[in-house]
């Protein structure tokens, strides 16, 4: 369930994009994936591991609509079984490198790209399908959902949390063992999200080529690894 306090803070808002992201929406998309690696298991040969996608919603229903003359929401939308559905494109790459030395030590640079473009009968992204800063797999110095959109500082208080349409994350790592299955890591991330166009809500929260490098946040720390079988544990601290 929903906290009744971020409820409150969500209708309190202005923001017409994120009361969206958070109503009742229907998804039905269709995504290709590539992926490519020269990976030589059991060796040390430093490797690329390559993958992209392309994801797109609503086209088909969309245009199901139109031929049957479906009717349309106040706001021009169109409806499936009740419930407003999403259409949307997205693009995604995910590019890593991995770098052997020493016996056991490995340095790890990661570079991941994505943007979304709603259209036609989406006001914005889906929130399950928008981009975030924040977290364990992006910028391990913020909280999940709390960095971003672009140059916008939160305010006292704020409970919202925040996504956008554009992503630019870069992870560097270097890794060594310990002792036994106990490996450290010293790391570094680079990044965070835009949303595609300005919005009075977030000043500066927009993508802007004159201005994005200044608005990527930077984190760096140390962290454990723990290799048991098929499983890996990971406990990192940042700042």
């Amino acid at each position: 369930s929903i906290d009744d306090r971020f409820l409150k803070q969500l209708n309190a808002t202005n923001d017409l994009r994120l009361k969206y992201q958070y109503s009742d929406h229907f998804i039905m998309d269709a995504r290709y994936d590539y992926t490519y690696t020269n990976q030589r298991f059991n060796t040390r040969q430093n490797f690329n591991h390559f993958h992209a996608s392309v994801e797109t919603a609503g086209n088909l229903l969309k245009q199901m609509a139109i031929a049957t003359n479906a009717p349309v929401d106040t706001s021009g939308i169109y409806q499936f079984v009740g419930v407003p559905f999403s259409q949307y494109a997205k693009f995604n790459i995910d590019a890593k490198r991995y770098f052997y030395h020493g016996q056991k030590s490995t340095f790890v640079a990661r570079l991941m790209l994505g943007i979304g473009i709603p259209y036609g009968n989406s006001l914005s992204l889906p929130y399950e399908k928008s981009y975030f800063g924040g977290g364990p797999t992006t910028l391990r110095a913020w909280q999940l959902r709390r960095l971003g959109p672009g140059g916008y500082i939160h305010s006292n208080g704020d409970m919202l949390e925040h996504v956008g349409d554009i992503s630019i994350t870069i992870n560097l790592e270097e890794r060594f063992p310990i002792v036994g299955p106990l490996e450290g890591a010293i790391f570094t991330d680079i990044g965070n999200v835009w949303l595609a166009h300005p919005s009075e809500e977030y000043p500066l929260g927009n993508f802007s080529w004159d201005r994005f490098y200044k608005e990527l946040g930077i984190g760096a720390g140390f962290g454990l690894r723990a290799n048991i079988s098929i499983l890996t544990i990971r406990l990192d601290f940042a700042i």
